[in-house]
């Protein structure tokens, strides 16, 4: 169940570009749901979930593509573990997959750990951005799974 911005979340570290607004104003926090993400370890840890934004890469044509590499990607669950499957079959993924990313994380969201975004894409309806406010840390989940990725 998807709950409207609580406010008192800061997003102070999205807001490096005044014109690009991020997290997006229709994004919203989900507490109830389970999400899938690819983590580097049996024991994630906040490295794991680091943006592309967080990792370097900071230049984008668009406020949208800005905004969403400000974002970490997750799977809604369990429609999204259909996903797995695009994974282990897919080419373009496998590379990336074996060799950095080597378990499938289930967690749900704390109260006041971000806000997501429904961000379908090619591989998977069910592709949702997530949004990290300020106080984020693994502790902001709650992980109910995770299994190592075998293809």
């Amino acid at each position: 169940m998807q709950q409207p911005q609580p406010s008192g979340m800061a997003f102070s570290k999205l807001s490096t570009n005044a014109a690009c607004q991020c997290p997006p104003t229709n994004s919203s926090q989900d507490t109830a749901n389970e999400y899938l993400h690819i983590v580097s370890r049996k024991r994630p840890k906040e490295a794991d979930f680091k943006s592309r934004w967080e990792q370097g890469k900071t230049s984008y044509a668009t406020c949208e593509k800005e905004c969403h590499a400000k974002g970490v990607s997750f799977y809604q669950s369990p429609a999204g573990d259909g996903i797995i499957q695009t994974w282990k079959t897919s080419q373009k993924f496998k590379p990336w997959l074996t060799k950095s990313r080597k378990y499938l994380c289930w967690a749900k969201f704390t109260y006041n750990a971000g806000l997501l975004l429904h961000t379908p894409n090619d591989s998977s309806a069910h592709h949702y951005t997530f949004f990290k406010c300020d106080a984020f840390t693994v502790k902001s989940l709650v992980i109910t799974k995770v299994e190592e990725f075998k293809v």
